[in-house]
């Protein structure tokens, strides 16, 4: 009889394991609300005597040999590369290949090894989805594999089983400790763990330094996703959520990681916890009921939103008051001359650098400096600023002479040149020449 089949895309793993063990230990009530009773076929379940296992990791480590060690079972490790020592799962394996997975849509009756070597792709065929594969699986079980007359046994395997429950004298196998094989095989979950530890039902469990050491012997072997988080799997006891219990695949070990409020969870299981902070919220729903707090928290959120528009407002008029401020320093300042003010020009020598200050007057009103220094006029200057500075000295000798006359303008004569005299007689000249002089 097939007592379990658990069928995944998983690789082989504890809690793979513990599904199958929990499968086998119970009765299988999805077979009997499927198929019925079906003359004992639906009926394998039961607790054995001997286990025989490989040498995975995911089955031979301590938490497997607790578990079934405290449930009364005896374990034993088939030794490596020895598939007779394991004979009836390998056969179980060759008949589920011929009864199910080569008659399917796609199937290919060649090993892992065989198909690369033929660079066949399996998955590319396949048109069965897992939760129908598992289906056809258990109605191939039930419906034709237990039926099927067994060439060892020389008879059908639902028929001596149906026998051997129903004899006094054998009865069925079940565990004394069914109740702790259930805590611990129903409450293997995956988790994700991080730096801040694991979380799990509004518990958080975490331990600075055994955290940390997880992380560095899992974090190389195992793909972070999920922004540095991890996948785990891990052991929960629900009559003691004070820690919780993680499986460490990479030094074979497992690890427990405290309640991060150890005086809220000391001694106290996952029901009473729950209990406690439903018993806490509802005294905090009397002492002050949720139509409060929110009308509190939109009073609140109002008052914000006004002082917020006030420091907008005050921000905008500071704002203003400054640009009007430097809109009046910028502003052009023109001087209206009027009858019986006095004019006085004057000059004020530069320094040799051009960056001292200059001292001008208080009593030279009419002057206005935009600014403290002023470039040197010995400066480079392009040819551009030359002429404006020549125009502008110009301007100031017209203004300094207003009684000298403007030449009219008129068309220039061009200048004629004398002649060139021609002297005859040099004593006759020179004697004219001093005459002039005299």
């Amino acid at each position: 009889m097939i007592l379990a089949a658990v069928l995944t895309f998983e690789d082989p793993s504890t809690y793979t394991v513990q599904l199958a063990i929990k499968q086998m230990l119970r009765p299988k009530l999805f077979l009997i609300e499927r198929f019925g009773r079906k003359k004992g076929s639906t009926d394998g379940s039961g607790q054995p005597e001997e286990m025989t296992f490989d040498n995975g990791v995911e089955n031979i480590g301590f938490s497997m040999r607790t578990l079934l060690g405290d449930a009364g079972v005896d374990v034993s490790v088939a030794p490596r590369a020895t598939p007779e020592a394991k004979a009836i799962v390998e056969r179980a394996f060759q008949t589920y290949n011929q009864g199910v997975w080569h008659n399917a849509p796609g199937g290919i009756p060649f090993k892992p090894h065989a198909l690369s070597a033929r660079r066949l792709k399996p998955q590319e065929k396949a048109e069965w989805a897992l939760e129908f594969a598992t289906g056809v699986m258990w109605y191939w079980i039930v419906n034709v594999y237990h039926f099927n007359r067994n060439r060892t046994l020389e008879a059908i395997p639902v028929r001596l089983w149906s026998e051997k429950v129903n004899d006094p004298m054998v009865g069925r196998a079940v565990s004394k400790r069914l109740d702790l094989v259930d805590i611990l095989c129903g409450t293997r979950v995956r988790l994700k763990i991080d730096g801040a530890g694991v979380r799990y039902k509004t518990h958080t469990f975490h331990h600075q330094k055994v955290t940390e050491n997880f992380l560095l012997a899992t974090l190389p072997l195992e793909r972070r996703s999920n922004r540095g988080k991890v996948d785990i799997e891990a052991i929960i006891y629900p009559h003691d959520c004070s820690f919780i219990t993680i499986v460490d695949n990479v030094r074979n070990r497992l690890v427990r990681l405290p309640n991060s409020k150890p005086n809220f969870s000391d001694g106290l299981s996952y029901a009473e916890a729950a209990l406690i902070k439903e018993s806490e919220r509802l005294l905090d729903r009397q002492f002050i009921s949720e139509e409060e707090l929110i009308l509190a928290k939109y009073n609140y959120f109002k008052l914000i939103d006004g002082a917020r528009a006030q420091a907008r407002t005050e921000r905008a008029l500071k704002q203003a008051q400054r640009a009007k401020k430097k809109a009046r320093d910028e502003e052009l300042v023109v001087w209206t001359l009027v009858d019986g003010d006095h004019i006085e020009l004057g000059t004020i020598e530069p320094s040799v650098r051009g960056d001292a200050a200059y001292d001008v007057p208080k009593e030279m009103a009419s002057m206005q400096r935009n600014a403290a220094l002023k470039p040197h006029k010995d400066q480079p200057r392009n040819a551009a600023k030359s002429r404006e500075t020549r125009e502008i000295n110009m301007r100031i000798k017209e203004l300094r002479a207003p009684n000298m006359p403007v030449p009219a303008e008129s068309s220039p004569v061009p200048a004629i040149k004398p002649p060139i005299p021609v002297i005859d007689n040099p004593v006759s000249f020179l004697e004219q020449l001093a005459y002039d002089l005299d």
